[in-house]
Parts: structure tokens; sequence; C-alpha cells
């Protein structure tokens, strides 16, 4: 015979990640440099955060609104040329799962 241990544990990071699940249910607004984390930015691009992707891409980024206007293939050639995505569709779908795995697991590390 044997004895399991940490079931403790594990139940509590269980129980941690479905209140978690909970909280992501519905629509989020979730800033730009929330989405595209310095992580993200480092692990799927040429540089270390989404500020410096908009500076060497040379995007307008002093507002909404600016940002907004930003043409669609002025924001894909940006993407080709600074990440490993095609388009900034793509870069936004990766960081929303990105984002969402971090919101997941939020408070279940040791």
């Amino acid at each position: 015979m044997f004895k399991i241990t940490g079931l403790d544990e594990f139940q509590r990071k269980i129980e941690q990640m479905r209140r978690n699940a909970e909280q992501l249910g519905g629509e989020h607004q979730v800033p730009l440099t929330d989405l595209f984390s310095p992580a993200f930015m480092r692990q799927h691009s040429r540089v270390t955060d989404f500020a410096t992707f908009c500076k060497d891409a040379g995007l307008d980024v002093s507002s909404t609104e600016a940002f907004a206007a930003i043409p669609r293939d002025t924001l894909d050639a940006a993407v080709r040329h600074l990440t490993e995505f095609a388009t900034w569709e793509d870069m936004k779908h990766a960081g929303a799962a990105d984002w969402a795995r971090r919101r997941l697991f939020d408070g279940t590390s040791t």
C-alpha cells in the first residue's frame, strides 16, 4: 500500500482554474499591451514589447482613434516584417489565446 500526497494542492489549483474559467466567459476589453505581453512579443517577434513593435513599424499609437485609423494592409505589413505571423488578425488571435491561457492559470503556480 502507498500514500498519495499533494491532492489537496491539486484540488486547490483545479478550483482556482474553475473560477478563472468562469471569469473568462463573455466579452473582454483587453489593452493591446496586455494582449501582447512582453513575453509574447519576445517569443513571437524581433522586438521586446508592443510599444517597440509600434515604434519600429512607424505606427501612430498616440490615441485609440489614431491606431484604429491605421490601414489593415499597413498593420499586416508590420506584422509580417517584425513577427512570425502573416497578418494582424493572426497575431491578435494568438495574443488572445495567450492572454486567456495566462488568465486561466493565474494563481495556480506553486
